[in-house]
């Protein structure tokens, strides 16, 4: 081994010592016990896939259930002829509201008719459960870029002790919300349900949940600041029944009851004659 020159020696120790001047004394410690791993994650359970119901075909569906698509269908197909800017006045409701006919009392004025029969807010018993108002919210309300929207809803479910007055009214707020939400500038009119007439042998029990239904409803408005058509009081007569001049079956509407409604309803539209059909 060759011997090292003391010259080399002191090189090497300076670059050593130059190189280590500015690492810190290290700190003696207690030795660190082993890190013990961690057990192994627990498995998450795979969860289950939402499955959406498929519509029932049309084959096994009722006969309500086909009015009802053909009629979202007759919807989607007028809307695309709409002029985003007319504005329309739009009606949303059940049989009440699809047998009315608007062109005749309000001439002059764009307005649509969103009614279905047997419809409600959510399905109402007996429907198929892809129907109801909020799952045609699009077709009947959003596409049509509305001024106004009446609603006149709550027949086809105050017959049914299953449906609960604050259920309803809940879905009736959930509908004005996504209104508003969608449509902010539309005009949201309230509209209480008329009473059933002596030919239903369940109207002592229906009227008593209409009434209900409809101070629920007048409150939500006031809550609102929402103008509110009370068809109710328009159309009931003495005994707290729909009057017999305004109903054949004892609950959809004759010509002199659609007359009273758009009379109702005629301070809270734009100013239009009120025509009476020939």
């Amino acid at each position: 081994m060759k011997p090292v020159s003391l010259v080399a020696a002191l090189l090497v120790l300076g670059t050593f010592t130059a190189c280590s001047s500015n690492i810190p004394e290290p700190t003696v410690s207690a030795p660190v016990p082993a890190e013990v791993p961690p057990p192994p994650p627990t498995p998450m359970p795979t969860p289950k896939p939402v499955v959406t119901p498929t519509p029932t075909p049309s084959a096994e569906r009722s006969r309500l259930g086909i009015h009802w698509d053909e009629r979202v269908s007759a919807f989607r197909l007028e809307n695309a002829t709409l002029d985003r800017k007319a504005r329309p006045i739009v009606f949303v409701g059940d049989s009440l509201t699809q047998a009315y006919p608007l062109e005749q009392y309000y001439p002059g004025l764009q307005v649509l008719n969103r009614g279905i029969k047997a419809d409600g807010i959510t399905p109402s018993p007996g429907m198929p459960p892809d129907t109801g108002v909020l799952n045609r919210m699009g077709p009947s309300i959003y596409d049509t870029h509305p001024s106004v929207v009446v609603v006149l809803l709550g027949t086809n479910h105050l017959a049914h002790e299953s449906e609960e007055i604050g259920t309803l009214l809940a879905n009736y707020t959930h509908l004005y919300d996504l209104t508003m939400r969608r449509c902010p500038d539309a005009r949201f009119i309230v509209t209480t349900v008329p009473p059933v007439g002596e030919k239903r042998q369940d109207r002592d029990y229906f009227n008593a949940r209409v009434r209900a239904f409809n101070e629920a409803l007048k409150a939500f408005a006031i809550s609102r600041d929402l103008p509110v058509v009370d068809l109710y009081s328009v159309l009931v007569d003495e005994n707290g029944l729909l009057c017999s001049e305004c109903t054949g079956d004892g609950v959809h509407l004759t010509p002199l009851a659609y007359e009273r409604w758009t009379a109702a309803l005629k301070p809270h539209l734009p100013s239009h004659e009120v025509a009476t059909p020939q």
